[in-house]
């Protein structure tokens, strides 16, 4: 549910993940740590990812 989530919110540029086209991309993981579950525990974890995402930046690297 939450990775549907954030694929439509278009947080992660996924063009901008690639390194090498077909071959190698950078891939991400996201943990996501529950400390209150007093209702709308999705809704908080959607926006915290999204938040996380479209913070998140990236080095450029070069290909060798």
């Amino acid at each position: 549910m939450i990775e549907k989530i954030i694929r439509r919110s278009e947080a992660v540029d996924r063009e901008a993940l690639c390194i090498l086209a077909g071959q190698q991309i950078w891939a991400l993981r996201l943990t996501i740590h529950v400390l209150s579950d007093e209702g709308n525990m999705l809704d908080c974890a959607c926006l915290a990812a999204v938040a996380a995402l479209r913070h998140f930046r990236h080095d450029q690297s070069n290909q060798v």
